[in-house]
């Protein structure tokens, strides 16, 4: 099930948070996310914790600007794609951030950047810059790409695979505001570079394939358009 297309109440963004035993970043980048932009009442804040984290889960609950889900897993970083459907079913924004506790706006006013663009199109955007990690791509889906797709996390690679898809379909665009990371932390996930390079050889193995062809077949029939001669964009550290 996925959530109610557009109407004129619905928020303009749903920032898509998946956190575990980060309590104080989580509360810098929501602060960081509400504090810079112009109107924070038209921003939807949702946080995905695990159940093995009730500082998080305490805290979150006493906010009246963050509605939350608790979940467990054991998979780690190989679910993120389940946590990011989960908050999408919930999500009424026109725009679905798929952000991450770590990540915080720098620019002033982003929303009314953000408004300019027509969420009843299928268009991804992502900020222009990433201080820290160059190259780095945030996505903001419209919420019409996300009802042509029906999910926003197809692999446990949710944001690579959601840009990869995006600009072989010819529809990314950047945003003109700026991102930065809290530097120096460790894995949300907790489990390391392990679970990441088993994610890698599961994002590229024969599913991915399947996938990307299914997917590229939905977006061309919803867009009118013959994707089925695109390939798939190399990303670094994929083979």
């Amino acid at each position: 099930m996925i959530a109610p297309i557009w109407s004129p109440e619905a928020p303009l963004a749903s920032v898509l948070i998946a956190t575990r035993n980060r309590t104080e970043i989580l509360k810098g980048t929501i602060a960081a996310i509400l504090d810079a932009a112009a109107n924070p009442d038209e921003i939807e804040i949702l946080v995905r914790v695990h159940f093995s984290d009730p500082k998080t889960m305490e805290w979150a609950m006493d906010q009246d600007r963050v509605r939350i889900l608790g979940g467990g897993d054991d998979r780690g970083y190989n679910s993120m794609d389940m946590f990011t459907n989960s908050l999408a079913a919930i999500s009424t924004g026109d725009w679905l951030m798929m952000w991450s506790d770590e990540n915080r706006i720098t620019t002033k006013g982003w929303d009314l950047i953000l408004a300019k663009h027509d969420a009843a199109a299928p268009l991804y955007l992502y900020p222009r810059t990433h201080k820290f990690v160059p190259g780095c791509r945030i996505p903001v889906v419209s919420r019409a790409l996300y009802h042509m797709l029906g999910y926003l996390g197809a692999t446990f690679f949710a944001d690579v695979w959601m840009d990869t898809l995006a600009r072989a379909a010819g529809i990314a665009h950047p945003l003109d505001f700026d991102t930065e990371m809290v530097p120096g932390l460790p894995s949300v996930t907790d489990r390391g570079d392990a679970v990441y390079k088993d994610a890698v050889a599961e994002y590229c193995g024969a599913y991915s394939k399947w996938r990307w062809e299914m997917d590229l077949a939905k977006l061309g029939a919803c867009m009118r358009k013959d994707l089925s001669r695109t390939r798939m964009w190399k990303r670094d550290g994929m083979p």
